[in-house]
């Protein structure tokens, strides 16, 4: 006759008294129901009992009952931000499908019904840290084991199947963590909850060069950039600083991951009229690429087609849209000029058309001559 779970645990233990870490029973129980339970999954009474006994922990199923019990209570209290006694006395009035830990009769088995999160925003987590580029490919996979920590063991299996699909190129800087630390800690008006000037940074800037294409080196030949911190970006996966730099004595802007060696010069920042004018929300919707230009306000035709691509690009506060008619509208709105401006534009075709002012469109019909000579050749 085959033994039980009970019999065959009294056999490796040699008896139901008290044993050590018996207390951790209900810390297991909770941890159980969060690695194996969620909408689509339940567990039986009898399956807790196994995994705990595993553990070398006696369970009885009527005493997993009861520590679900308290589980919910706690659970209950915590969530409703109540004190205990008064979350016991709402769980005695409450149906079962309000407790945190509930029991369904269709699958004879329990589930932990308030997750942290949802699947769907831990999902939305885990892809966003796939696309980023400026977190290294190790750096992502510990986070995205923190991540699926949030969810069931089965969701989490099904999120690591749909997110190695994705293929994205990361940085190979391991330091961009460190390097954002210090360039908030730079900008920060307190640190440590004492009073803190903000201060300016120094940094290599690292660069690839075609005789060392493996291999970065640092611009300006090793001298270090000096530049006073004011914003950080995030653009296109990538992390950029906006910042004053000493040398030009200008607003420039930098990539994180780029930048070496960071150190805090303990120097007060410059440039707080500089940085003062910006408008970053309106410096992310001109610039394109992140490299700088001429500030211009052009006037822009598109194909009604393009409507939702433009507004995504530009938003509506800043710029100016007209209807010409029913296939064409105009735009007029502030960008910087450079030959990234004109790629995207290039990129749709004979569906947009720069209007004025006359000289961005000359330049832009240089930049097509320019193409399409090099393909003559």
């Amino acid at each position: 006759m085959a033994k039980n779970y009970e019999e065959e645990y009294v056999e490796a233990i040699g008896g139901h008294g008290k044993k050590e870490n018996q207390k951790l029973k209900p810390l297991l129980v909770l941890m159980y129901l969060m690695q194996n339970t969620d909408e689509n999954h339940f567990v039986t009474g009898k399956e807790i009992a196994a995994y705990l006994i595993e553990h070398g922990i006696w369970a009885e199923r009527r005493s997993i009952y009861s520590d679900i019990d308290q589980i919910n209570k706690v659970l209950y209290m915590i969530e409703n931000q109540c004190s205990l006694s008064e979350a016991i006395e709402e769980l005695a009035e409450a149906d079962d499908f309000e407790k945190p830990v509930i029991y369904d009769e269709h699958h004879k088995g329990y589930r932990l019904k308030h997750q942290s999160y949802d699947f769907d925003t831990v999902r939305l987590l885990v892809e966003s840290i796939y696309a980023a580029k400026f977190i290294d490919q190790n750096q992502s996979e510990a986070i995205i084991d923190l991540a699926c920590g949030l969810v069931s063991d089965y969701q989490a299996e099904k999120l690591r199947h749909e997110v190695l699909n994705i293929d994205h190129t990361k940085t190979e800087n391991k330091d961009v963590f460190f390097n954002v630390t210090l360039i908030n800690e730079a900008m920060c008006t307190k640190v440590d909850g004492q009073k803190h000037e903000p201060e300016k940074i120094r940094f290599n800037y690292m660069k690839y060069s075609i005789n060392d294409m493996k291999q970065s080196i640092s611009k300006r030949g090793g001298e270090k950039i000096t530049v006073s911190p004011y914003q950080l970006i995030i653009s296109d996966g990538n992390y950029y600083l906006r910042c004053f730099d000493d040398r030009p004595q200008a607003m420039r802007t930098y990539r994180v991951d780029r930048m070496s060696k960071i150190e805090l010069t303990g120097q007060p920042r410059e440039g707080q009229e500089a940085a003062a004018a910006e408008d970053y929300k309106s410096y992310m919707q001109r610039v394109f690429s992140m490299f700088g230009g001429e500030k211009t306000f052009v006037a822009l035709r598109f194909t009604a087609s393009l409507l939702d691509t433009v507004i995504d690009k530009f938003g509506k506060d800043k710029s100016k849209y007209t209807k010409i008619d029913e296939h064409h509208f105009e735009i007029r709105t502030a960008v910087e000029i450079s030959p990234q401006f004109f790629s995207w534009i290039c990129g749709f075709g004979t569906k947009v058309e720069i209007l004025d002012p006359k000289n961005v469109r000359d330049q832009y019909v240089e930049y097509i001559k320019a193409i399409v000579k090099k393909y003559e050749k």
